[in-house]
């Protein structure tokens, strides 16, 4: 059965005949190998002996009486541990407690330490769901004992924070990227809408100022909104009608009434207008 150890116990439990164990086993592990006699034996039973994992199985001899117990110890080693990895896809430890603090006696993180110990890592942080420092970079662990009378028996989990997180990191930066570009596009569209706004008062302020100083030639164009374009229209008829006003007033300053011929004023105001476009001397003559 390939079992790494192997004792056989009287009915009393007094060990008989035993392999593959060396040194002294310890009241403990014999008073609960003798536990196992009235657990089941679907249920995995876990021992440690000399600072190692055994699962435990343990099976009567009878002639047709009980004369013995066959205990047949298999090693929770580097090997379950790889197995379990490729099962669950995370990696995998056993610790166990000792007279001087907790110890790993098998792990697929080489990192974790092999039967070295866990640091500063405390039994109670190890227990449960836990974050762990491992060679600089953070683990997420959860541990379960092996078995529920004996929680100094650990198996625990482990996977990189990293792993766990990038997918939350990938999310988070698609939605600032995703928020980026909206931020972007909704200040583009918002510069571009208080543009278009804004450029018809613009026209108007510049046509204003174009009338203030009596040029009527350039009309303003009738763009934008339904409001703008009713108040550029409103505005280019205001200003015909001040240009047209304006034309009859000069007619009527610089013409005479009753013959509609050029007055005094007019004859005057040409003269001092060529006087300033031509440099030669010149005479008029009456």
């Amino acid at each position: 059965v390939h079992a790494h150890l192997a004792l056989v116990l009287d009915p009393e439990g007094t060990t008989i005949a035993s392999t593959g164990i060396s040194g002294h086993i310890g009241e403990p592990a014999l008073e609960r190998m003798m536990q196992l006699r009235a657990s089941s034996r679907d249920r995995p039973a876990f021992v440690a002996l000399n600072d190692k994992l055994y699962q435990f199985v343990v099976v009567p001899v009878r002639a047709p009486q009980l004369v013995a117990w066959v205990v047949m110890g298999f090693a929770v080693d580097e090997a379950v541990a790889r197995e379990l990895k490729r099962v669950v896809g995370l990696d995998v430890a056993f610790v166990i407690a000792t007279d001087g603090g907790q110890r790993v006696v098998s792990s697929t993180l080489r990192a974790f330490g092999s039967s070295e110990r866990v640091g500063d890592t405390s039994r109670d942080e190890l227990a449960g769901a836990s974050t762990l420092l491992i060679a600089g970079e953070k683990w997420f662990s959860i541990s379960r004992a092996l078995d529920p009378q004996d929680s100094m028996l650990q198996f625990v989990l482990l996977t990189p924070a990293s792993v766990v997180l990038k997918p939350f990191d990938e999310a988070r930066e698609a939605m600032l990227a995703i928020g980026g570009t909206a931020l972007i596009f909704a200040l583009a569209l918002g510069v571009f809408l208080a543009r278009s706004a804004t450029q018809p008062v613009v026209e108007l302020d510049v046509a204003a100022r174009r009338i203030e100083d009596g040029d009527y030639r350039h009309a303003v164009s009738l763009r934008g909104a339904r409001e703008f374009q009713r108040l550029a229209q409103t505005f280019n008829s205001m200003q015909h009608g001040i240009a047209d006003r304006e034309r009859q007033l000069r007619h009527l300053a610089y013409h005479d009434p009753a013959t509609g011929l050029p007055n005094q004023r007019m004859a005057e105001l040409e003269i001092d207008e060529l006087a300033q476009d031509c440099a030669a001397r010149f005479a008029v003559m009456v």
